[in-house]
Protein backbone atom coordinates (compact mmCIF):
# COMPACT_ATOMS: atom_id res chain seq x y z
CA UNK A 1 0.00 0.00 0.00
CA UNK A 2 1.39 3.10 -0.72
CA UNK A 3 1.62 6.03 1.63
CA UNK A 4 -0.75 9.20 1.25
CA UNK A 5 0.44 12.37 1.59
CA UNK A 6 -0.10 13.60 5.10
CA UNK A 7 -0.13 9.93 6.64
CA UNK A 8 2.00 9.35 9.30
CA UNK A 9 5.41 7.69 9.02
CA UNK A 10 6.45 5.13 10.78
CA UNK A 11 10.91 4.32 11.68
CA UNK A 12 11.68 0.83 11.85
CA UNK A 13 14.51 -0.80 13.44
CA UNK A 14 14.57 -4.82 13.51
CA UNK A 15 17.06 -6.81 15.52
CA UNK A 16 17.09 -10.60 15.44
CA UNK A 17 20.72 -11.78 17.65
CA UNK A 18 19.47 -15.48 17.56
CA UNK A 19 20.06 -15.07 13.39
CA UNK A 20 20.23 -18.81 13.32
CA UNK A 21 17.17 -19.55 15.07
CA UNK A 22 14.73 -16.46 14.28
CA UNK A 23 13.72 -13.43 12.36
CA UNK A 24 10.99 -11.40 13.40
CA UNK A 25 9.96 -8.65 10.94
CA UNK A 26 6.93 -6.15 11.06
CA UNK A 27 5.28 -2.79 9.22
CA UNK A 28 2.17 -0.41 10.17
CA UNK A 29 -0.04 0.84 7.78
CA UNK A 30 -3.05 2.74 7.53
CA UNK A 31 -6.23 0.39 7.98
CA UNK A 32 -9.87 1.75 7.77
CA UNK A 33 -10.05 3.99 11.40
CA UNK A 34 -7.33 2.46 12.57
CA UNK A 35 -3.31 0.98 11.86
CA UNK A 36 -2.65 -2.77 10.60
CA UNK A 37 0.16 -4.88 11.63
CA UNK A 38 1.47 -6.92 9.63
CA UNK A 39 4.20 -9.57 11.36
CA UNK A 40 6.43 -12.20 9.80
CA UNK A 41 8.02 -14.71 11.98
CA UNK A 42 10.19 -17.39 10.83
CA UNK A 43 12.06 -19.73 13.00
CA UNK A 44 14.96 -22.47 12.00
CA UNK A 45 17.70 -24.83 13.68
CA UNK A 46 21.37 -24.01 14.13
CA UNK A 47 24.16 -26.33 14.10
CA UNK A 48 27.12 -25.54 17.30
CA UNK A 49 30.16 -27.14 17.81
CA UNK A 50 31.55 -28.19 20.73
CA UNK A 51 34.29 -29.94 22.81
CA UNK A 52 34.87 -32.22 19.45
CA UNK A 53 30.87 -32.59 19.08
CA UNK A 54 28.21 -31.44 17.18
CA UNK A 55 24.52 -30.10 18.05
CA UNK A 56 21.32 -29.15 16.54
CA UNK A 57 20.23 -26.18 18.76
CA UNK A 58 15.86 -25.15 18.20
CA UNK A 59 13.49 -23.56 19.92
CA UNK A 60 10.26 -25.64 20.97
CA UNK A 61 8.21 -22.60 22.68
CA UNK A 62 8.47 -18.67 22.42
CA UNK A 63 6.41 -15.45 23.31
CA UNK A 64 6.05 -12.58 21.03
CA UNK A 65 5.37 -9.75 24.01
CA UNK A 66 4.29 -6.14 22.33
CA UNK A 67 4.96 -2.88 24.17
CA UNK A 68 2.50 0.24 23.39
CA UNK A 69 2.63 4.00 23.58
CA UNK A 70 0.42 6.07 22.27
CA UNK A 71 -1.85 3.44 21.00
CA UNK A 72 -3.76 -0.07 22.23
CA UNK A 73 -4.94 -2.80 20.49
CA UNK A 74 -8.50 -2.81 19.03
CA UNK A 75 -10.83 -5.44 19.64
CA UNK A 76 -11.43 -8.59 17.96
CA UNK A 77 -9.04 -8.26 15.75
CA UNK A 78 -5.48 -10.28 16.89
CA UNK A 79 -4.63 -12.88 14.69
CA UNK A 80 -4.11 -16.19 16.82
CA UNK A 81 -7.86 -15.79 18.52
CA UNK A 82 -9.11 -18.85 19.12
CA UNK A 83 -12.34 -19.10 21.24
CA UNK A 84 -13.10 -21.84 23.78
CA UNK A 85 -14.12 -25.17 22.76
CA UNK A 86 -17.72 -25.33 22.04
CA UNK A 87 -19.06 -28.93 22.49
CA UNK A 88 -22.05 -30.38 20.76
CA UNK A 89 -23.94 -32.57 23.48
CA UNK A 90 -26.81 -34.67 21.43
CA UNK A 91 -29.74 -36.96 23.72
CA UNK A 92 -30.81 -39.97 22.20
CA UNK A 93 -33.60 -41.89 23.83
CA UNK A 94 -35.30 -45.21 22.82
CA UNK A 95 -38.33 -46.46 24.64
CA UNK A 96 -40.60 -49.62 24.33
CA UNK A 97 -44.34 -49.75 26.01
CA UNK A 98 -44.45 -52.70 28.18
CA UNK A 99 -47.93 -54.97 27.10
CA UNK A 100 -49.95 -57.49 28.64
CA UNK A 101 -52.93 -59.49 27.54
CA UNK A 102 -54.39 -62.11 26.55
CA UNK A 103 -55.65 -62.61 22.87
CA UNK A 104 -58.74 -63.75 22.20
CA UNK A 105 -59.99 -66.86 20.30
CA UNK A 106 -61.24 -66.60 16.87
CA UNK A 107 -62.31 -68.78 14.04
CA UNK A 108 -59.96 -69.66 11.05
CA UNK A 109 -61.54 -69.71 7.81
CA UNK A 110 -61.42 -73.53 7.92
CA UNK A 111 -64.22 -73.09 10.49
CA UNK A 112 -62.04 -74.32 12.88
CA UNK A 113 -61.68 -72.19 16.63
CA UNK A 114 -58.64 -70.91 17.78
CA UNK A 115 -57.10 -71.53 21.17
CA UNK A 116 -56.66 -68.13 23.45
CA UNK A 117 -53.62 -67.40 24.31
CA UNK A 118 -51.61 -65.18 26.08
CA UNK A 119 -49.17 -62.67 25.67
CA UNK A 120 -46.53 -60.43 27.07
CA UNK A 121 -43.78 -58.29 25.67
CA UNK A 122 -41.51 -56.62 28.09
CA UNK A 123 -39.68 -53.16 26.82
CA UNK A 124 -36.59 -51.78 27.66
CA UNK A 125 -35.62 -47.89 27.83
CA UNK A 126 -32.02 -46.54 26.79
CA UNK A 127 -30.94 -43.12 27.15
CA UNK A 128 -27.47 -42.25 25.91
CA UNK A 129 -25.58 -38.30 25.56
CA UNK A 130 -23.52 -38.34 22.61
CA UNK A 131 -20.57 -35.58 22.66
CA UNK A 132 -19.09 -34.03 20.03
CA UNK A 133 -16.19 -31.18 19.56
CA UNK A 134 -13.87 -29.60 17.48
CA UNK A 135 -10.56 -27.75 18.32
CA UNK A 136 -8.29 -26.11 16.17
CA UNK A 137 -4.89 -26.39 16.61
CA UNK A 138 -2.35 -22.80 15.44
CA UNK A 139 1.50 -22.69 15.38
CA UNK A 140 0.18 -19.08 17.14
CA UNK A 141 -1.99 -18.22 19.67
CA UNK A 142 -3.32 -15.31 21.19
CA UNK A 143 -2.94 -14.67 24.83
CA UNK A 144 -3.51 -12.02 27.45
CA UNK A 145 -1.68 -8.15 27.60
CA UNK A 146 -1.33 -7.89 23.66
CA UNK A 147 1.21 -11.28 23.17
CA UNK A 148 1.34 -14.58 21.36
CA UNK A 149 2.33 -17.91 22.33
CA UNK A 150 4.94 -19.62 19.79
CA UNK A 151 4.43 -23.46 19.68
CA UNK A 152 4.27 -26.66 17.43
CA UNK A 153 0.65 -28.73 18.09
CA UNK A 154 -0.06 -31.32 16.79
CA UNK A 155 -3.32 -33.62 17.76
CA UNK A 156 -1.14 -36.75 17.59
CA UNK A 157 1.99 -36.80 19.91
CA UNK A 158 2.78 -34.73 23.10
CA UNK A 159 6.10 -33.77 22.46
CA UNK A 160 7.35 -30.52 23.09
CA UNK A 161 8.63 -30.34 18.73
CA UNK A 162 11.36 -27.38 17.38
CA UNK A 163 10.10 -24.24 15.50
CA UNK A 164 11.21 -24.89 11.90
CA UNK A 165 9.03 -23.03 9.37
CA UNK A 166 7.15 -19.64 9.43
CA UNK A 167 4.61 -18.91 12.83
CA UNK A 168 2.86 -16.04 10.59
CA UNK A 169 3.90 -14.92 7.63
CA UNK A 170 3.49 -11.16 6.70
CA UNK A 171 -0.61 -11.52 8.03
CA UNK A 172 -2.07 -9.11 10.14
CA UNK A 173 -1.20 -9.62 13.62
CA UNK A 174 -3.48 -6.67 15.34
CA UNK A 175 -5.28 -3.35 14.80
CA UNK A 176 -4.10 -0.61 16.54
CA UNK A 177 -5.89 3.08 17.12
CA UNK A 178 -4.53 5.73 19.20
CA UNK A 179 -5.39 6.20 22.64
CA UNK A 180 -7.10 10.03 23.45
CA UNK A 181 -4.56 12.70 24.29
CA UNK A 182 -1.67 10.49 23.02
CA UNK A 183 1.14 11.85 21.02
CA UNK A 184 3.47 9.71 18.73
CA UNK A 185 2.72 6.10 18.61
CA UNK A 186 5.34 2.93 19.65
CA UNK A 187 5.25 -0.52 18.84
CA UNK A 188 7.88 -2.90 20.66
CA UNK A 189 7.79 -6.54 20.13
CA UNK A 190 9.99 -8.89 21.30
CA UNK A 191 10.12 -12.79 20.60
CA UNK A 192 11.05 -14.15 24.13
CA UNK A 193 12.51 -17.61 24.75
CA UNK A 194 13.44 -19.08 27.85
CA UNK A 195 15.80 -21.03 28.51
CA UNK A 196 14.53 -24.08 29.02
CA UNK A 197 12.68 -24.33 25.29
CA UNK A 198 15.83 -24.41 23.76
CA UNK A 199 16.45 -27.47 22.54
CA UNK A 200 19.87 -29.30 22.09
CA UNK A 201 20.27 -32.48 20.28
CA UNK A 202 23.58 -34.04 19.32
CA UNK A 203 24.50 -34.82 16.13
CA UNK A 204 26.90 -37.39 16.49
CA UNK A 205 28.29 -40.12 18.77
CA UNK A 206 27.02 -43.66 20.62
CA UNK A 207 23.54 -43.15 22.27
CA UNK A 208 25.38 -43.39 25.29
CA UNK A 209 27.83 -40.53 24.70
CA UNK A 210 24.87 -39.22 23.17
CA UNK A 211 22.56 -38.74 26.19
CA UNK A 212 26.19 -38.24 28.14
CA UNK A 213 27.19 -35.15 26.19
CA UNK A 214 23.85 -33.31 26.27
CA UNK A 215 23.23 -33.59 29.92
CA UNK A 216 26.80 -32.36 30.61
CA UNK A 217 27.08 -29.69 27.48
CA UNK A 218 23.48 -28.43 27.20
CA UNK A 219 24.24 -25.08 29.51
CA UNK A 220 27.57 -24.61 27.72
CA UNK A 221 25.87 -25.20 24.40
CA UNK A 222 23.34 -22.60 25.00
CA UNK A 223 25.75 -20.04 26.17
CA UNK A 224 28.01 -20.77 23.34
CA UNK A 225 24.75 -20.05 20.74
CA UNK A 226 24.03 -16.88 22.98
CA UNK A 227 27.45 -15.66 23.01
CA UNK A 228 27.62 -15.72 19.77
CA UNK A 229 24.98 -14.29 17.99
CA UNK A 230 23.93 -11.56 20.50
CA UNK A 231 27.44 -10.10 19.96
CA UNK A 232 27.79 -7.53 22.66
CA UNK A 233 30.46 -6.48 25.27
CA UNK A 234 31.42 -8.87 27.50
CA UNK A 235 29.86 -7.62 30.40
CA UNK A 236 25.87 -7.90 29.06
CA UNK A 237 26.68 -11.52 27.66
CA UNK A 238 27.50 -12.38 31.32
CA UNK A 239 24.56 -11.09 32.00
CA UNK A 240 22.19 -12.15 29.70
CA UNK A 241 22.89 -15.85 30.28
CA UNK A 242 21.89 -15.32 33.79
CA UNK A 243 18.24 -14.59 32.71
CA UNK A 244 15.77 -17.38 32.49
CA UNK A 245 14.66 -15.69 29.32
CA UNK A 246 16.28 -14.21 26.42
CA UNK A 247 15.17 -12.28 23.48
CA UNK A 248 15.86 -13.71 20.52
CA UNK A 249 14.07 -11.62 18.31
CA UNK A 250 13.05 -7.53 18.13
CA UNK A 251 11.05 -5.17 15.82
CA UNK A 252 10.68 -2.35 16.71
CA UNK A 253 7.99 0.86 14.98
CA UNK A 254 8.05 5.07 15.78
CA UNK A 255 6.12 7.34 14.47
CA UNK A 256 8.14 10.26 13.10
Amino acid sequence: MSQSAGEPKFKKSELNPLTQLSQLRMAIAPDDDGFGVACQLRCSTGDVSLSGREYTVGITEARLQLALEGCETALGCDFGNVDLQVVDEEEMATSEANYSGDIKAGVSCDGIELPSASVRAKGEKQHRKVRRSNKTLLPMTAVPTDAWKVKVVSANTKENLVLDGAAIDGQRLCKLQRKEGGNRMHLSAELQVRRSSISVVPRKGDIVGKLFSVKRNKDAVIAKVLERAIRREASSIRHSLTESSVVASKAELTEE
